[in-house]
Formats: structure tokens, sequence, C-alpha cells
């Protein structure tokens, strides 16, 4: 074989190129899992961010712009139940007229799919409800008639939307009731302390999951929010999600206690 002088043979370049592209692709891998294990930490602490926001709003006692719409109390003959419920109407209202209603906290709802290019969602919803049943002031989540302002019978809707970054996808959500169940809705609301307890002022916020509420099944939120479809108050829930970029797993667990809501991220394999 022909050696060019001072130079290499035509096999020896071919192996030094070879062995300069499988370093260049193995290090192209490497960097590619290293900014995949990023952008997954990234996300889980956005979406844990972002539980922790919804929580900590419902600990106010008005919902967002509550000045620009003014609500009753209206029986909606939309509703199974004939039960007289919060309306939303887009009109500003003065500080302090909204008395006919309270804010009663936020649900999320997991619209997962499984298209790995479309992200999945949470769909956040404002939860209202009557303040008080003729002259005696409600002191009961069930008995405040909870609406979410999510369209008619209310002129607005103040649903919103958070969309899961760097295409993480949703495997499961489940709650710790028995046996366990599959709880793609969740409510996040305050405990309406009795008039005259200790703990007045104070509110504490419950959680009640919604089981058989799955992704495909967004048209029961409504009446699951309502309580016209079974609820179970909530102590652990736990979503899993895979990352769109790795092949790492991990697990958002949100507790609820009399000290409150806290979250957790477990990098861990899903059940």
């Amino acid at each position: 074989m022909q050696r060019t002088r001072g130079g290499f043979t035509i096999v020896e370049v071919l192996v030094v190129l070879a062995v300069g592209m499988i370093i260049f692709f193995s290090a192209v891998l490497l960097f590619a899992g290293k900014q995949g294990k990023t952008q997954f930490s990234q996300a889980m602490r956005d979406i844990e961010s972002q539980v922790q926001s919804i929580v900590n709003d419902v600990g106010v006692s008005t919902f967002p712009e509550a000045s620009a719409y003014s609500c009753t109390v209206q029986i909606d003959l939309g509703d199974p139940s004939l039960k007289p419920r919060p309306r939303l109407l887009d009109s500003d209202a003065a500080t302090g007229t909204n008395t006919e209603c309270i804010f009663l906290g936020k649900a999320i709802f997991i619209d997962a799919n499984d298209d790995s290019n479309t992200p999945d969602v949470f769909n956040i919803y404002t939860v209202l409800g009557r303040r008080a049943d003729g002259t005696e002031v409600i002191t009961s989540f069930d008995e405040a008639n909870p609406e979410s302002i999510t369209g008619p019978p209310s002129a607005v809707d103040l649903t919103e939307t958070y969309s899961i970054p760097f295409r993480a996808k949703v495997v499961k959500a489940s709650e710790d009731v028995q046996p366990s169940s599959d709880t793609y809705l969740m409510g996040f609301y305050n405990s309406l302390q009795p008039a005259g307890s200790i703990a007045q002022g104070s509110q504490s916020v419950i959680t009640k999951g919604y089981p058989g509420i799955n992704p495909g099944s967004k048209g029961n939120v409504k009446n699951s929010i309502r309580g016209i479809l079974p609820s179970v108050p909530s102590k652990v829930w736990t979503i899993c999600f895979q990352s769109g970029t790795s092949n790492e797993t991990a697990q958002l667990i949100v507790n609820s206690s009399s000290a409150g809501v806290t979250t957790e991220v477990k990098y861990t394999i899903c059940p």
C-alpha cells in the first residue's frame, strides 16, 4: 500500500476520520442527554411552582380582578340539582358590592394527550360559592353550592391554562383513596371555618379529588365541582411525569394536612 511521503495511507486516514466521527457523535449524544435532564428538572420546578402558586391563591378572600365583575346568586335551570349558584356578570363592581358570593378556591384539571408534539395542559378553574343562605352565613363547602366560573350561565370565563414546558408528559395522576383511583381533577378550597370558631380568619385549605374525571371527560368538570358527581377528601395527590427529551420520570406529590398543603418532587420510577 502506498504511503505518501511524510503522510498516512488512505486506510489510516479513514480510521482516524471514523474514530473522530464516533467521538463527535458520542459528545453530541452526551450533551443532548444532559440537556434533556436539565430541561426536565426545569420543567418539574416550574410545575411545582405553578401548583404552589394556585394553593397560595386560595388563601386570599377575593378572586382575581373581582372588581371587574358583579356576582349574583341565582338558580340555574340547566343545573340538575336546581340549587342557587353564583353567576358572574361582566361589569364593574364597586368594592364591597359582591357580598352575595364568596371565593372558595381553585381546581386543577390535567388535560393530558398522547401527542408528543402537543403539550399537556393544566386547566385552572376559579370556584365561587354563595356567602349566605338567607340570613345564615354559610360554613360548609357543600352548602355554599360551588360553581366553576367557566362560562354559561355566567357571562365570563375565568379559566386559566398552563402548558407543561419542555414536552414533559403526564403519565398518570392518582390520589390516596382506597382503592387507589386515577384522579385528573383536584380542588383546593377554603375550609370555611364556622362563625365564632377560634380559627376564624385563618382559613385552612381542604383538597377534594374527583375520581373518574379522566383527560377525555373534560365536559364533566363543571358538574363534578358542583357536587353532582362524586368527590372524596384527598390527602395525597401524585402526578407522574415522563420527560419529553430523556428517559427520566418524576413524581409531583401534593400533600394536604391540617398544617397546610405542601409539594415535593421525587425523581423516581412511576408505579
